[in-house]
């Protein structure tokens, strides 16, 4: 702990506070890393899962199940933090539409989703 108040220990109303701005800036920040970081995660497994199935051995597809499993955690708790932090967040639409709970599929992605 470095003795400073954490953005929840803030006064939300104390806009004008400096404190405050950075603790809202530093969790925008914060929120939109992890949608990228996720977005990527999960064109990086739907790029994998486009492979055929008898082009994996046995060892790859266990992997690939398990990260699917660890995306869709993951996901899930990004989600969640996302949401409970809504109020403080502009553009939260959009970070809330980054998680996919069921991940589409290649051919479905758009040619700007495919080039990302």
């Amino acid at each position: 702990p470095t003795g400073e108040p954490s953005l929840f220990d803030l006064d939300i109303d104390e806009d004008d506070n400096p404190r405050h701005a950075a603790a809202v800036q530093a969790l925008n920040e914060a929120a939109c890393e992890a949608a990228s970081q996720l977005t990527m995660a999960q064109n990086a497994l739907r790029r994998w899962k486009a492979v055929p199935t008898w082009c994996l051995s046995v060892a790859q597809r266990r992997e690939l199940a398990r990260l699917e499993d660890q995306r869709s955690h993951w996901g899930a708790t990004i989600l969640a933090e996302l949401q409970r932090c809504g109020n403080l967040l502009p553009g939260l639409p959009e970070l809330l539409a980054v998680f996919e709970p069921e991940l589409r599929r290649w051919q479905s992605l758009s040619k700007v989703e495919q080039a990302e």
